[in-house]
């Protein structure tokens, strides 16, 4: 049996259409197909819920389904890796060693990955309210919206705060006097209140 038959088998309401297939989506209640299903020529399945949900929840609602089945030449390149070595001189050698090492110095600083989830953090954050703010000019202005909108805000200023914080941080790991940390701070204080 192929992976596309598999995953055909386990789906409802299938429907043959010029380019594929559509099925009810396993990953929400759907009454009626959003699910499209297509097999590309080289063997890799395609799927796509109109509805939107992503491709991690509907292989998640498919028992036993993977990633890696819907692309079935991935397995062939797994199993079979080539490896192209050059021969490097000397001095490319050390060149290489050296940027190798300077890699893992930056990385190893301290501090260094706690900025990266500190910014990742803020990016998600950030995301929510937009998407806040988004969803309520749909439903147009009802106490509920309003509420949404305030806690939005209330979660903005608070990530302005983080950001100048982190400001600060990044001044002093350079290196900065006291002064020109306060100057950072307060330009970023003053930006996020502006917003």
């Amino acid at each position: 049996m192929s992976e596309l038959e598999r995953v055909l088998q386990n789906l409802h309401g299938v429907k043959r259409t010029n380019r594929g297939w559509l099925a009810r989506c396993p990953a929400h209640a759907d009454r009626s197909p959003s699910l499209s299903i297509a097999a590309v020529g080289d063997g890799k399945i395609l799927l796509h819920c109109f509805a939107g949900c992503s491709l991690a929840e509907i292989i998640l609602a498919i028992p036993g389904l993977t990633v890696v089945d819907l692309f079935p030449g991935a397995r062939r390149a797994q199993q079979t890796p080539r490896r192209i070595t050059k021969r490097l001189s000397p001095l490319e050698e050390a060149r290489a060693a050296v940027l190798t090492q300077a890699r893992r110095q930056l990385w190893a600083r301290p501090g260094v990955m706690q900025l990266y989830r500190i910014a990742d953090w803020i990016r998600s954050h950030r995301r929510a309210i937009d998407q806040a703010r988004q969803a309520v000019t749909v439903f147009g202005p009802t106490p509920v919206c309003w509420n949404i909108l305030a806690a939005a805000a209330a979660r903005e200023c608070g990530l302005f705060i983080v950001e100048a914080l982190l400001d600060e941080l990044a001044a002093l790991c350079r290196g900065a006097t006291g002064d020109e940390v306060a100057a950072v701070f307060a330009s970023s204080h003053r930006q996020g209140l502006r917003q």
